[in-house]
């Protein structure tokens, strides 16, 4: 494959300081598809890409973000000839974007832990960042409370988490995306993954984070589609 383009520069987030480091930092595309075919051929690249096409394909969404090609391809999986970032690497992204004031994030588990959470006393300092956040999620898990001891009734909720995800730019208010069990059960995950059965905690908090990073974020991110 040839291709002809202009270098670019990276802004990696580990920058190389060495000859050896530097190596890995591709000096155009056509570097850049060298680079995936050596790493497919030593068959380096995750299965979750698959292909050189893929690889070539991650990295290159990672190189707008300022990853090294060995960063995206740890940090991005390929769908539909889509290139796609998992969890944290989708964290990474937009904390180290230059908007990003203060996240929280978590998962709580039980309808009993929900309740608690929602009436304890905020342990952060008045008008601090982190003290605007967790205000925010408690005005968010009051409400969806309300919501789902409704939905339940008399009956009990056997295995309920909801993912919590509060996010916080500079110069505006917090956001928060709640996403729970009956999310989850309304999209059918479980039915169609068994990390969703075997890590509900951290599969619920990283679809709030994804929905969320993506509506605050979506300038940062420049459209780039997201799937926890």
């Amino acid at each position: 494959m040839t291709m002809h383009s202009e270098p670019y520069s990276t802004t990696a987030l580990a920058r190389p300081e060495d000859r050896m480091r530097a190596m890995a930092v591709p000096t155009d595309l056509d570097h850049m598809y060298s680079i995936a075919t050596r790493m497919h051929d030593a068959r380096l690249v995750p299965s979750s890409i698959g292909s050189i096409e893929g690889a070539f394909l991650a990295m290159c969404k990672g190189a707008e973000f300022g990853l090294l090609p060995q960063q995206s391809l740890a940090g991005f999986y390929v769908i539909g000839n889509i290139a796609h970032p998992y969890g944290t690497c989708l964290r990474g992204i937009v904390r180290a974007s230059p908007g990003f004031e203060d996240e929280i994030e978590g998962c709580v588990e039980g309808v009993a832990e929900m309740r608690h959470m929602a009436s304890e006393q905020n342990p952060y300092e008045p008008g601090s960042a982190r003290q605007l956040l967790f205000a925010e999620l408690q005005r968010s898990l009051t409400r969806r409370l309300k919501r789902v001891e409704e939905r339940a009734g008399n009956k009990s909720i056997p295995a309920y988490f909801c993912g919590y995800s509060v996010l916080k730019r500079q110069g505006a208010d917090p956001v928060c995306v709640l996403f729970d069990s009956f999310d989850s059960e309304r999209a059918q995950l479980s039915a169609k993954s068994d990390v969703w059965k075997k890590y509900p905690q951290r599969m619920h908090m990283h679809r709030a984070g994804a929905y969320n990073r993506r509506e605050v974020f979506s300038s940062a991110l420049m459209g780039l589609e997201m799937t926890a």
